[in-house]
């Protein structure tokens, strides 16, 4: 902005300036500075978007900052300036571990007060937008066109990443996917349903020169709408909301949506995601990748108090720190792959837990574990709703007066919940509460396994933003668990990975990326893909019992658990079944990643190979994890069918002048070199008749440039 600029406010490395005698203001950090303006009507412009290390404006020409140069209240839709609306001044103040500018507008005749909002943290080079409608006068407004922020920005390639539903035709489940749009070509991304049921809410763009990237995504987990449209050298990047309005009495909030730029590689972009989902989102609050036993895949709802306290000693033998009990410990069906039959219930089946789960919760404690839950709380079995004290049928959310659009109501077996009604939330929170305080879990795993947009009348929503209604009536339920409980660990499941989005990490602590946790291939895809935007201490998937079995080859229990470890560790099996063979062999792998988290627990992750492509492909993948916190790194990989016996990888974004210390957890110390010569020369892994599954760690053991200093 210049050396006459005005410091508004700062907060770490993080502030807003205004252009002395001028309407500009830049909000910022050392990585990120974004400028706006307001223009001859008062309406707000975007005038530039750097990262300062390399001072070339990505936006393409004077444009509208983010997606407001219009808006429609009450069904009139007009620009956001101040011939329009009458411009109130703008405001800038601390947020978090951040600052925040707003600029302010209002409208008497439409009774609603307008205030756009940016953030930006320190140190990460992000910046978080959303808009706020709030009611004068104690009248309903009516709100459309709920974008998040509309940027005009310089050509590049684009990459984006397919959703949990993704048919294999069109890339498959989570797939790192580039598109070279043609001049007057757009393609358009989203979900009508869940968050990430098509493709994640994340895009980047990236360029060769200089080498730089744009990247961005909304923070929501319900339906939303990306537009990318290339004119010229230029893409329009437009994302928010499909369309529809809703109304309210109360401020009505946008979903917050955030931009960034970085180094044109996606570990820069995955670390600067990380980064603004620790400060804004997070808090601070770290992640816990605890090695996690689940019950349900072993055992379906096929559970008992016997059968699960043998299994939670045999757990801590095998150095288990979270026992989860999953679906089936509620008066449920004899079909053990029926976890529908009881849920909304809220009690535990007395005749198979006789003790209670208090029960099972003290023995895990006793054996120096965690102790976790299954639940479902957006959803009912149709059988119980009407009884006292349970959900009530008009509670139930319905699509055309359907439950279910693909049966009839009488042959339904379930319902959901529309979260938009306050005595829903009401209902669950007391439930939740009451079986949290009696069984005192550590863990809640939160699972969604089905999904309608509801339009019933009497819902606390219009017959077009059910989505939305429920969406944020989930992020307050969650955000009461939260404010209750602070320590309570949430697991993000939902039918596996349908909104395994960022905004989700700021109620919960883990994802569950797919209900398909085998085999081993198909699991790293999962997390080869979802790392680029999730951090992947929270992407947890699980090691099936006896997957490692075979002949020759085949039998590789390493390649099994590390073909996990990049993520959170999970496991699920029947304890009775394995070996002491199996046994020796899962307690070494559970140590070797209980060495390794230090390092992951912060970390963000680059791909240095094409992410693998399924159980036959050849070749190797390897995907290397770096510590904010350490500077050290994780290389994990992985020898494919076919693939030659050995490959030379070069590690990126390591400390040049740092000396790193080679070490693999099967081997031992391989050597030294300098970030500066891994870069450049690699490192060799070489196959090994132990296993396919190679882990090195790059641990940092000097700093060559401060000790010259010294």
């Amino acid at each position: 902005m210049g050396t006459d600029a005005t410091r508004l406010v700062d907060n770490g490395d993080s502030y807003v300036d205004r252009a002395s005698g001028q309407d500009v203001w830049t909000i910022g950090n050392a990585g990120i500075a974004f400028t706006l303006s307001l223009n001859r009507d008062r309406g707000l412009i975007a005038q530039q978007l750097i990262s300062p290390d390399i001072a070339d404006n990505w936006l393409a020409g004077t444009t509208d900052a983010t997606a407001q140069a219009e808006v429609t209240i009450n069904g009139t839709t007009r620009a956001l300036n101040g011939r329009n609306f009458q411009y109130e001044g703008t405001d800038a103040t601390a947020r978090g571990s951040g600052v925040e500018l707003l600029v302010r507008y209002r409208a008497d005749d439409v009774h609603a007060e307008i205030v756009r909002h940016y953030a930006c943290y320190a140190g990460a080079p992000v910046i978080e937008t959303w808009i706020t409608y709030t009611p004068l006068d104690g009248r309903t407004i009516e709100v459309a066109n709920l974008s998040a922020f509309d940027l005009t920005v310089r050509l590049g390639t684009v990459r984006w990443v397919t959703g949990l539903q993704t048919p294999a035709e069109n890339g498959g489940t989570f797939t790192l996917t580039t598109t070279d749009l043609d001049d007057g070509q757009s393609m358009a991304l989203g979900s009508s349903g869940r968050a990430t049921e098509q493709a994640l809410p994340w895009f980047m763009i990236d360029v060769d020169t200089p080498d730089d990237a744009l990247f961005g995504g909304i923070l929501w987990q319900g339906a939303w709408a990306l537009n990318l449209s290339r004119k010229g050298d230029a893409i329009r990047a437009a994302i928010g909301m499909p369309p529809f309005a809703t109304s309210s009495l109360s401020p009505i909030e946008t979903p917050h949506a955030y931009f960034g730029v970085t180094g044109g590689s996606t570990t820069e972009a995955s670390e600067a995601t990380r980064a603004f989902v620790m400060a804004s989102l997070r808090q601070g609050r770290p992640y816990a990748p605890l090695v996690t036993y689940n019950t349900w895949f072993s055992y379906g709802t096929a559970v008992d108090e016997e059968s699960m306290k043998a299994e939670i000693e045999s757990a801590a033998d095998l150095g288990v720190e979270l026992f989860v009990l999953d679906a089936g410990w509620y008066p449920a069906s004899a079909d053990p792959t029926d976890y529908t039959t009881g849920i909304g219930v809220w009690e535990a089946d007395e005749d198979r837990f006789p003790s209670g789960l208090a029960a099972l919760s003290d023995l895990a404690h006793e054996r120096g574990m965690r102790f976790g839950l299954w639940v479902e709380p957006e959803r009912v079995d149709i059988a119980t709703v009407g009884r006292a004290g349970l959900a009530k049928e008009r509670w139930l959310a319905t699509t055309n007066g359907r439950y279910d659009p693909s049966r009839s109501n009488a042959e339904a077996p379930a319902a959901q919940l529309c979260f938009a009604s306050p005595e829903v939330r009401k209902w669950v929170i007391e439930r939740l509460t009451a079986l949290i305080d009696q069984v005192h879990p550590d863990y809640l795993k939160w699972d969604n396994n089905f999904w309608v947009n509801c339009n019933r009348s009497g819902h606390s929503h219009g017959a077009a933003d059910g989505n939305f209604a429920h969406n944020l009536g989930l992020q307050s339920v969650l955000g009461e668990l939260r404010a209750r409980y602070p320590d309570l660990l949430i697991e993000n499941c939902s039918g596996g990975g349908n909104r395994i989005e960022p905004g989700m990490l700021a109620w919960s602590d883990s994802a569950w990326m797919d209900d398909r946790s085998e085999a081993a291939p198909h699991v790293r895809h999962n997390l080869e893909g979802l790392s680029v935007v999730m951090p992947p201490p929270a992407l947890l998937s699980f090691v099936f019992g006896g997957e490692w079995h075979g002949d020759g080859e085949a039998s590789d229990l390493s390649l099994a658990f590390r073909s996990r470890m990049p993520g959170m560790l999970g496991a699920t099996w029947r304890g009775s079944d394995l070996s002491e063979a199996d046994r020796l062999g899962i307690r070494r792998e559970v140590n070797i990643y209980k060495e390794l988290r230090d390092t992951m627990s912060d970390a963000s992750a680059q791909l240095l190979t094409p992410q693998v492509s399924g159980e036959d492909a050849g070749g190797w993948d390897v995907l290397q994890e770096t510590s904010a916190a350490s500077a050290g790194s994780v290389l994990f990989a992985f020898e494919n069918p076919g693939a030659s016996p050995r490959i030379t990888v070069r590690p990126q974004g390591l400390r040049p002048d740092v000396l790193f210390e080679i070490v693999s957890v099967d081997v031992g110390s391989l050597g030294q070199a300098t970030g500066a010569e891994l870069a450049q020369d690699g490192v060799e892994i070489v196959s090994s008749p132990r296993t396919h599954g190679h882990v090195l760690e790059l641990r940092p053991i000097s700093d060559l440039a401060a000790s010259a200093q010294r």
